[in-house]
């Protein structure tokens, strides 16, 4: 995830807090300022993100 947004020069921290904060500040609503298709994308992955995360956890 973390280089896919960076195409977008979207940086993400490393590790996993910074992605999870990441993920979690998106499926709260936040939106990037990227094409609709690329915010859908990152969205649905940061969903998949946080659901395997609670079921990891």
């Amino acid at each position: 995830m973390r280089g896919l947004v960076a195409e977008f020069g979207v940086y993400i921290p490393r590790g996993l807090a910074g992605v999870i904060g990441f993920a979690e500040d998106i499926t709260l609503g936040e939106v990037l300022d990227l094409p609709d298709i690329s915010n859908e994308v990152i969205r649905n992955l940061c969903e998949q993100l946080m659901s395997l995360h609670k079921r990891v956890r």
